[in-house]
């Protein structure tokens, strides 16, 4: 049996707790198992997301407060246990009513967290999904409320918190190696990003920059302090001429992920001309991530001509199909193994992306999003013999009829299609119950050693005359598991 540590709250300051939970919340925040289920004790955790609910400024639960603790300590536990124990203890599932009786060999105070332990804590709780750190405070008012909507932890609340472990916080260099510009004209970032360089020390860095006015902002503090070879993460977003044209003096030697979005309002296509030489010369880039605001500098025909050695995930989010096959030379990268794209809104001018036939063998997991017509997919089909991983999402919004999501179901129903398929992911999907089970049987039966595991994440099921239903699926050994979709 793995040897636990409980670990007591007692009187501890309520901005530790929230620090603590925080943390914690964001350790486990990718191995939540949310399987669209309705009643709470059927929802099944894994015991590093627990029973913490988030909300901006709010920490509640889901059960009692002893539920609460039970699931911190055990979390803590795996955390300080030896690696191979912890690694299986992470990844075995159990419901919240399981934690309660968990047995207790040691207990300590929460002071007595190790630094290296309090240290990742403070990074997952300084960390909001997949956007960086606000590194410094605003004050609150109407203008920053939705800045704050957005914020996880700043200075003030590392100031709010015992002095131990503030001392741990402003000494910990990976809390300080992302950032968050969103560069307006009320803020003088420059001596704030100095003072981020600084506690950073040598460790890489992730920017993500927002409404830069002016970029130089951002550039000319990244190229005063020599940090250029330390950024491997860079998010753009509102890039216009100007912004572009600074961004062109820049070289990122250590550049892995890119992901940028321009203002159509403001951007002349004749200024990006150059655009295709810039990640030409950052061939280092391993994550590429291109949405709609792209569709001018994609027309360039030298984009066709790029080719990226090292890139693992190219993602074009809400592309024109017709221009798709710029992209000829990115999806034959070798190292490619998984391929995002998100069909046109409006009917596509192809059934799918016109690439080359035999040069996406190499790639293993697919991403769909939005509106995907069950033609769209059996092409990709073909094209992508050997894809194993499947997702389906439709973000933010239902179709009006569920024909179209269960015909999906039913096309990957035929053994053609993807047979080397060994985990389907639903995210906010309205399907047929009866053809989600044939599904299951189909796959069971000609792919028994194959198909592994089905995943659902907020999906509908209905039955005849659109009645909704609860989901009551024969598995035949295949796995039902929860998800949670990968944000953009």
């Amino acid at each position: 049996m793995i040897r636990q540590r409980w670990i007591t709250l007692g009187s501890t300051p309520l901005h530790d707790r929230a620090l603590l939970f925080t943390g914690l919340f964001n350790l486990g925040s990718q191995s939540v198992a949310m399987s669209g289920l309705q009643n709470r004790a059927q929802v099944p955790f894994r015991i590093t997301f627990l029973v913490l609910v988030r909300t901006p400024g709010v920490f509640s639960t889901w059960g009692s407060i002893s539920e609460c603790c039970a699931g911190v300590a055990l979390l803590l536990s795996a955390l300080l246990t030896e690696r191979p124990s912890c690694r299986q203890d992470l990844t075995h599932t159990v419901s919240v009513h399981e934690l309660i009786s968990v047995q207790v060999l040691t207990a300590s105070h929460i002071s007595n967290i190790p630094d290296e332990l309090l240290s990742g804590i403070f990074e997952a709780a300084m960390q909001e999904a997949q956007d960086a750190v606000f590194s410094f405070p605003w004050p609150y008012t109407p203008l920053t409320e939705k800045l704050y909507s957005h914020i996880t932890m700043t200075l003030y609340s590392i100031n709010a918190v015992c002095k131990h472990w503030r001392r741990v916080a402003l000494e910990s260099p990976r809390i300080w190696t992302t950032i968050v510009a969103p560069l307006d004209p009320l803020w003088a970032p420059g001596y704030r990003m100095t003072l981020l360089f600084e506690r950073s020390g040598a460790c890489p860095l992730s920017v993500c920059a927002t409404s830069v006015q002016p970029i130089q902002d951002l550039c000319d503090p990244l190229r005063t302090y020599n940090v250029l070879d330390r950024v491997t993460r860079l998010s753009l977003r509102g890039i216009d001429d100007d912004r572009y044209l600074a961004l062109r003096q820049l070289r990122f030697t250590r550049l892995e992920e890119f992901q940028i979005c321009f203002d159509l309002t403001r951007l002349v296509t004749s200024t990006m001309t150059h655009f295709p030489l810039w990640l030409q010369n950052h061939s280092s880039l391993r994550i590429l991530k291109l949405n709609e605001s792209c569709s001018g500098w994609i027309m360039l025909h030298d984009l066709a001509a790029i080719a990226l050695p090292n890139l693992e995930l190219l993602s074009l989010t809400e592309q024109t199909d017709y221009v798709m096959e710029r992209f000829s030379k990115m999806v034959s990268a070798p190292k490619l193994l998984e391929l995002r794209l998100r069909p046109a809104s409006h009917p596509p001018r192809y059934d799918s992306p016109c690439f080359p036939p035999d040069t996406m063998l190499h790639i293993r997991r697919l991403v769909l999003a939005g509106d995907v017509p069950p033609k769209y997919l059996q092409n990709l089909s073909s094209l992508l013999p050997n894809i194993q991983v499947l997702q389906l999402s439709n973000p933010g919004k239902y179709h009006p009829y569920f024909g179209i999501h269960t015909s999906l179901i039913q096309l990957l129903t035929e053994d053609s299609t993807f047979p080397l398929l060994h985990t389907l992911s639903l995210h906010k999907m309205r399907i047929h119950h009866d053809r989600l089970q044939q599904f299951v049987e189909s796959r069971a039966a000609s792919f028994p050693t194959v198909f592994r595991a089905l995943q659902l994440s907020q999906c509908t099921f209905f039955m005849e005359e659109d009645k909704v239903v609860d989901l009551d699926l024969q598995l035949h050994g295949i796995k039902l598991e929860g998800w949670t979709p990968a944000m953009e």
